[in-house]
């Protein structure tokens, strides 16, 4: 079930997003690049009425981006 996901929850995590400095290139990625394209590609996977509710499609797709940047194994 994909959810909608214009909904930004608060955690924890979100205050780590302050610690990161001005130049960096994951904060200059996040401003330049609009990843809400991912929802469009993947909605007719999902249904929207039945079965449990999904992770957010864009943070998994976050998620092996920066794998692939930083070359990180998925073990």
């Amino acid at each position: 079930m994909l959810k909608d996901q214009n909904i930004k929850k608060s955690s924890v995590h979100s205050e780590l997003y302050n610690l990161i400095p001005e130049n960096h290139i994951l904060r200059k990625i996040n401003e330049t690049v609009d990843f809400s394209f991912i929802h469009e590609l993947v909605k007719e996977s999902y249904d929207v009425y039945y079965g449990r509710p999904t992770n957010d499609p864009e943070v998994l797709f976050r998620l092996l981006f920066l794998q692939n940047l930083y070359q990180l194994s998925d073990r």
